[in-house]
């Protein structure tokens, strides 16, 4: 059915009067069985009209599962890069603190006090006596 046609149909089941154009459209594509003379679903009218309406709704139905889907993997998504991001941050901090450590080592090192090397008394014959 064109959607000129479903769209004329949804009128009618909704007890709206029909346009003249709607109702060329119905007789057009032959569905002028479906609406009577008074712009009223026909009992084969009301059969289609519940037919299209139960696959608006199941198509709905998937379109709504295939959305939380996809909702439910981009948040998974999400928190992978969310993780992904903390586990580099981490990485870099513990290699910031280690750097810290690693200059502190030296600093100590390098400020610890060195003890002079002990050189050799010069032997002086008197003192020695």
């Amino acid at each position: 059915m064109q959607p000129a046609a479903w769209s004329a149909l949804e009128k009618a089941g909704q007890h709206q009067v029909l346009s003249p154009d709607e109702r060329e459209v119905l007789h057009r594509d032959r569905h002028a069985d479906l609406v009577d003379g008074e712009d009223r679903l026909t009992p084969l009218g009301e059969v289609v009209h519940a037919r299209m309406q139960a696959r608006i709704d199941a198509e709905r139905g998937q379109l709504q599962q295939q959305l939380r889907s996809r909702n439910v993997e981009e948040e998974r998504e999400q928190r992978k890069r969310e993780e992904s991001a903390r586990g580099k941050a981490g990485e870099k901090v513990a290699e910031v603190a280690s750097e810290r450590q690693q200059e502190r080592i030296e600093d100590r090192q390098i400020e610890s006090p060195q003890r002079t090397p002990m050189r050799a008394r010069t032997r002086d014959p008197e003192v020695d006596r």
